[in-house]
């Protein structure tokens, strides 16, 4: 079982994408520590998730986020550190749909 507080994205940028049409996504990084482990299949953890940093590059933008998983008394058990990078040339109109969502972004993570 995993329950997940929900994560609140910079943008609605998404909603903008034409329907069925998503940008090619990959990893680019990934690192993970098992701080009080093994993971058990069958046991309950609780995940909290984190954004940690926003960015792009000039073909790709990306964001990171920390999860931290947990037992049912509160001790971290792993935490997970991921970006997930979006291609932008797999968008059509991207720089149009940018400028769009960039007058969206109004608070800071």
């Amino acid at each position: 079982l995993y329950t997940m507080k929900s994560a609140e994205w910079p943008t609605p940028s998404y909603e903008l994408l034409p329907k069925n049409k998503t940008p090619v996504s990959l990893f680019g990084g990934c690192e993970i520590k098992l701080i009080n482990g093994p993971v058990f299949v069958g046991e309950t953890y609780f995940i909290e998730r984190e954004i940690t940093a926003v960015g792009e590059t000039p073909k790709t933008e990306f964001i990171w986020t920390k999860t931290v998983m947990k037992d049912e008394k509160g001790c971290i058990i792993a935490e997970m550190t991921l970006q997930d990078m979006m291609l932008k040339y797999t968008v059509e109109n991207y720089d149009e749909l940018r400028s769009i969502a960039n007058g969206f972004s109004t608070s800071k993570l």
